[in-house]
């Protein structure tokens, strides 16, 4: 899938005994000094990139645009690993907010402390956990936009005005709600990935995945995500996304919260006002 990174396409410099070494005399140095049974040297990246200034939200959206599966794994991989506080402490001066994604001790909770800083709690990523909760109950191997689906046009169905803000982000189309794409003439800010509906079910998604309540794999999507679009250029479009499955503590976890449902109405009716 798309173009393969090699250290000599890139702009950096290396140094041995204070000589400064070509990328690709450096790649040869390392093949010709380690064998399959060395130990791998690791470099550590920390002294050159400030991991706290990474956003993952557009390294994804980088990788997209290049079509890097890589780049998309690291983007998941950075997510999780700043949500769980493993990161170096030291903050960058001027790092790139981050999404905020619920508080929590950095150890997986129990079930029931779950429940109870859920129902204590009303933003969107608890409400996006409750969803996701829901969801996965329900059905296996789901999508993070196909449950945005599900539940916009249930709010439609039960009354939610237009104006309604989880409901930004998506277009009345053969008579349901479906998400604005990215494509030409339409503002980033109105299309479904920036949408506050996306947005609850991504930071729940980072939450759930901490507490080990959801499975995840990495799925590829080669053109269109709806069938309007007709350019070669949106048909030969690859996209990676994720489908997510319950675990076996999610399972548990909904069977003990008994109104789950009543929380996820409540939430929405909150945050649409507030």
């Amino acid at each position: 899938m798309g173009e393969s990174f090699k250290p000599f396409d890139m702009n950096f410099q290396f140094r041995l005994g204070g000589t400064l070494l070509e990328p690709q005399e450096a790649v040869a140095l390392f093949s010709a000094t380690t064998s399959d049974s060395d130990k791998k040297p690791m470099i550590d990246l920390d002294h050159v990139i400030d991991f706290d200034a990474l956003d993952p939200g557009k390294l994804f959206e980088l990788a997209v645009n290049k079509q890097s599966e890589d780049l998309a794994s690291l983007a998941w991989k950075i997510s999780i690993q700043q949500t769980k506080g493993t990161a170096p402490k030291q903050k960058a001066k001027h790092a790139t907010p981050k999404l905020k994604v619920l508080e929590g001790a950095s150890t997986v909770l129990d079930l029931d402390e779950i429940i109870a800083h859920l129902n204590r709690t009303s933003r969107y990523s608890t409400l996006g956990v409750a969803m996701l909760l829901k969801v996965t109950s329900e059905k296996e191997w789901v999508t993070l936009r196909e449950t945005a689906i599900m539940y916009a046009n249930d709010l439609m169905a039960k009354g939610s005005s237009k104006s309604c803000k989880f409901l930004r982000g998506f277009e009345l189309r053969n008579g349901a709600l479906s998400p604005i794409d990215p494509s030409s003439g339409i503002e980033r800010r109105k299309t479904f990935h920036v949408s506050p509906m996306y947005l609850a079910l991504r930071e729940g998604l980072v939450y759930c995945t901490k507490h080990d309540l959801l499975h995840h794999k990495r799925m590829l999507s080669v053109g269109a995500t709806n069938s309007g679009a007709t350019s070669p250029q949106i048909e030969n479009t690859r996209r990676i996304y994720y489908k997510i499955s319950a675990t076996e503590r999610s399972k548990q976890l909904v069977e003990m919260w008994g109104d789950i449902d009543r929380y996820i109405a409540k939430n929405f009716e909150m945050l649409a006002a507030s």
